[in-house]
């Protein structure tokens, strides 16, 4: 596996990990592909695969018409029957130069992708957030708005407040303890009580 690939699906992981649901979880790796200019890489890498699997996709779903020869021609392209022995070379991805792959204007045009808006912006802007109003699921933060803010605000500050109190629990405990010596030798359930009500109040 290449770093490429390992790097793209490190993204899903974390992602999933941290509760991200498996589409947005697709979407934000790709919106990574963009923002950092890895397009060129991607296709190497998956191109070849991600045709292949869209061709498997559409021609099980045209088995029928197909078999029976009734299917419709969907491309413009001549067709290659009359070719003679040899004449078809089989190429890949990697044989066709990054020139000669711009220059390709015998193919038909690619139909637009729907709800994905490619944009040229710094990649700061695709950095993830958890979406304040949507648990499990995460935002750009190019694309939050003033609300949203608020409410990560906020959120990060009970985190916060939380963590110096969890902060000031350990620096008592840390105080009276000697080298080598255990909270349950330091202190009574009682004063472990009393001191985590003082801190968490």
């Amino acid at each position: 596996m290449t770093e490429f690939r390992e790097r793209l699906l490190d993204r899903v992981e974390y992602a999933r990990e941290h509760g991200v649901t498996e589409p947005d979880a697709f979407a934000e790796a790709l919106a990574w592909v963009l923002a950092e200019g890895h397009e060129r890489e991607f296709v190497m890498e998956l191109g070849e695969q991600a045709i292949r699997d869209a061709w498997t996709a559409r021609q099980r779903t045209t088995r029928r018409a197909a078999l029976a020869g009734t299917g419709e021609r969907r491309h413009g392209l001549a067709s290659l029957r009359a070719a003679p022995p040899g004449a078809v070379e089989r190429r890949t991805i990697r044989d066709v130069p990054e020139t000669a792959a711009r220059s390709l204007s015998d193919a038909p045009p690619s139909p637009p992708v729907p709800h994905v808006t490619i944009r040229s912006r710094d990649p700061i802007y695709d950095a993830m957030y958890p979406d304040p109003a949507r648990p499990g699921h995460w935002i750009a933060l190019g694309e939050v708005m003033k609300e949203q803010a608020k409410q990560l605000n906020e959120a990060y500050w009970r985190q916060a407040e939380g963590h110096i109190r969890s902060a000031d629990f350990w620096a008592a405990i840390e105080s009276r303890l000697e080298p080598g010596q255990t909270v349950a030798d330091a202190f009574t359930p009682d004063e472990l009580r009393e001191l985590k009500a003082r801190v968490d109040g």
